[in-house]
């Protein structure tokens, strides 16, 4: 046990400092964050298990100044979503799934492009559903679902489209432009599509 508390808060060390990093990528450059690593000072009948003797609980702080407290009492949901995006492209851990819900809530501009280049990291080595209403991340997918609600008979049913590339071209232009198109929406949709395919190029030399 005492083996791996030692090991346990070396690694810490280096996930602190990781996810710190990626946090400012994140638009979260305040963001202080420690794993506090305790462990009882005499061994009990019930102080370890297969799992060691430690208690192990994630501090956060979001702003300057603010005390460090639990990460489940601390954390906004926009945040948590940023937060777990950090914690995986530290880790990049083989996980099969991973889904990120809303992780662009709250963001937009150079943040957004950040987001999606990480989610497309950990698409590397995981399959990822990423729900988003942004353009720069919604771009840099491989396949594009389209998710719209409609009702019948009072009663509310969605409808889950598999969009083709023009399709997605269109989608992404309403997310830049709304409903009235242009040429110039359509540009803008196949730029940031373009880019995001070059993006996904580079990290798989």
């Amino acid at each position: 046990c005492d083996k791996l508390t030692n090991v346990r808060r070396e690694l810490a060390k280096e996930i602190e400092l990781g996810v710190e990093e990626q946090l400012v990528d994140l638009g979260m450059k305040n963001t202080t964050f420690k794993i506090s690593i305790t462990a009882p000072e005499e061994f009990s009948k019930n102080s370890f298990n297969a799992n060691g003797q430690d208690s192990v609980k994630f501090l956060f702080s979001a702003n300057i100044g603010q005390d460090l407290k639990s990460l489940s009492k601390t954390i906004s949901g926009g945040e948590m979503s940023r937060f777990m995006l950090a914690v995986k492209n530290v880790l990049r851990n083989q996980e099969g799934l991973i889904v990120f819900d809303e992780v662009d809530s709250g963001i937009s501009g150079q943040i957004a492009i950040s987001v999606a280049q990480k989610i497309a990291r950990i698409s590397k080595s995981n399959q990822i559903i990423c729900i988003s209403h942004l353009p720069q991340v919604c771009s840099m997918a491989d396949n594009f679902l389209k998710v719209e609600k409609f009702v019948k008979d009072n009663k509310t049913f969605s409808h889950v489209l598999n969009l083709s590339e023009d399709e997605v071209v269109d989608e992404i232009a309403v997310m830049c432009y709304g409903e009235n198109l242009s040429e110039n929406a359509h540009a803008y949709a196949n730029e940031l599509i373009e880019n995001n395919k070059k993006f996904k190029a580079s990290i798989c030399e």
